[in-house]
């Protein structure tokens, strides 16, 4: 099953996903109006590794949402990348 680890250090904001074996992730860093990423998102992310999962399904399973979902839209993002595993 996917597993996602937000985490908080030295005022950056961690973002780890794991999903087929594979770890992507992403950082929020402080920036002069508010915050900024260091890669892309994780949908994009994912579709370069795996081709085959288009960015529409991502899309449509909110995998960009996990950073910012609530505890139970985490959740059902995670059951349903799971059913791609």
């Amino acid at each position: 099953m996917a597993k996602y680890t937000r985490s908080y250090e030295n005022n950056i904001e961690k973002h780890e996903l794991v999903f087929r074996e594979q770890i992507f992730d992403f950082s929020m860093l402080p920036a002069p109006y508010g915050r900024e990423g260091d890669k892309p998102g994780l949908e994009h992310q994912i579709n370069e590794s795996f081709p085959e999962l288009e960015i529409e399904t991502l899309e449509n399973i909110g995998v960009d949402m996990l950073w910012c979902g609530d505890e139970d839209e985490v959740f059902e993002i995670l059951e349903e990348l799971g059913d791609y595993e």
